[in-house]
């Protein structure tokens, strides 16, 4: 019996190391790990929900900036955080610590400009931004993306071409010679640098 327990106790401690890449020993010493789970517990039961920073500012934080502490990676290098600008309490709640709110949001540097509906917030890890180091992040200008120019249609592959080829000529379509193409459409998120030259010249 203590012998199929050291096996799996082996067999774990295996499992736990080719996952981690360093010894389980060393884990909690190595700084890339940030504190050790006891230490995460009760910095967690000290972070606070959005509404709980929320309901003690005036006019219920609007016009305030907060950042959550998942993206403070960078903070004045890179700062991300939103501007609170409007909200709803959820009043049937009695300490007032949940609701929905709205914000502008800037990541890295760049504002996306137009209000959305904020996530995460009712999970622990909201900080309040003093209002002295508000120009921190206000005045933070990002370094210039560089963008690369695609195409905005490229040609059908030989199959599907024939076939489009051969579709148009059954419908006598005047277009029946020309190369079919497909538009490109790309995944506009925030790590996208693809641009594509519209028929006017311009870059989109």
């Amino acid at each position: 019996m203590r012998y199929r327990a050291a096996i799996l106790d082996k067999r774990l401690m295996e499992s736990v190391a080719s996952q981690f890449g360093i010894p389980v020993n060393k884990i909690f010493n190595d700084p890339r790990i940030p504190m050790p789970p006891e230490k995460a517990v009760e910095d967690i039961k000290n972070e606070k929900l959005l509404f709980q920073v929320l309901k003690q500012l005036p006019n219920w934080g609007v016009g305030r900036l907060f950042i959550f502490k998942q993206d403070m990676t960078g903070f004045y290098d890179d700062p991300t955080y939103w501007r609170i600008t409007r909200v709803l309490v959820d009043q049937d709640d009695h300490d007032l610590n949940f609701g929905i709110a709205w914000g502008i949001f800037t990541w890295k540097g760049w504002c996306e400009e137009y209000e959305k509906q904020i996530p995460r917030i009712n999970r622990h890890g909201w900080r309040l931004i003093p209002k002295l180091d508000e120009p921190h992040f206000t005045n933070f200008v990002p370094k210039s993306k560089e963008t690369k120019e695609v195409p905005l249609y490229f040609r059908t592959p030989p199959l599907l071409t024939e076939m489009l080829k051969a579709e148009k000529l059954q419908e006598k379509s005047p277009d029946a010679n020309l190369q079919p193409m497909i538009k490109l459409l790309l995944d506009r998120n925030r790590e996208c640098i693809e641009r594509q030259r519209l028929d006017d010249g311009s870059l989109v």
